[in-house]
């Protein structure tokens, strides 16, 4: 668990937000070359009572308006930082010390948007629109330069560790669902949201069928 506070320093340097903003975190195994036991590390933010009720009513709301989806769990909301791959001993030590000796000022993060990667599409009915579905469906923030600044300081670390990080673009957001088949359309909301003051290391596994997140 990584905290802002009276200890962080709050100096931004004179790197744009293009330079710490998305970015392939491009040291480590490429996806097919991993083995996988089913059990994970990666590093999140995790959010309070209030923002997780916002975030569930925005995935019932695209739930109910879905003919099919794997839709997340309230307790399973979170926004991801960094994918550390699969589960050892060493490489929870190494991350688990890094993360708390990690300071940053808290800063404000805002959900504005309720969007998808688009994964496929197919055609329906002559006609008939093209019909998008097996989508990931996501809750979005504000661009907050806070958030990119923390999310390169933190995958710089683990990579000046030796540790090894997945190939995936940060896209800062939170799943709502998976495999998503639905026509609705990305839309706006009111903005809502907390104080980030704290990350935290995570394991993922998969308990009777069912992705559980533990905080380590």
């Amino acid at each position: 668990r990584a905290e802002g506070g009276p200890g962080a320093i709050c100096l931004y340097t004179n790197r744009g937000l293009t330079a710490v903003g998305p970015r392939l975190l491009d040291v480590g195994l490429p996806k097919k070359a991993r083995k996988d036991n089913g059990v994970r590390l990666f590093v999140a933010i995790n959010f309070g009572f209030q923002t997780i009720q916002k975030l569930a009513a925005l995935g019932q709301e695209l739930q109910t308006q879905s003919s099919l989806g794997r839709f997340t769990a309230p307790q399973n909301l979170h926004l991801t930082l960094a994918f550390l791959g699969e589960f050892s001993e060493d490489k929870r030590k190494k991350a688990k010390a890094i993360i708390e000796a990690l300071r940053f000022c808290p800063f404000e993060l805002a959900f504005v948007q309720v969007a998808r990667f688009e994964q496929q599409r197919r055609r329906s009915k002559p006609g008939r629109p093209e019909r998008v579905y097996r989508e990931i469906w996501w809750a979005g923030p504000a661009e907050e330069p806070a958030l990119l600044k923390l999310q390169a300081d933190l995958t710089d670390t683990l990579l000046a560790a030796g540790l090894e990080l997945e190939y995936r673009p940060f896209r800062p957001h939170v799943t709502l669902g998976r495999r998503v088949a639905t026509d609705l359309l990305p839309w706006m909301i009111e903005p809502f949201g907390q104080t980030v003051e704290k990350i935290d290391l995570m394991l993922s596994e998969q308990v009777a069928g069912e992705t559980r997140y533990t905080v380590l």
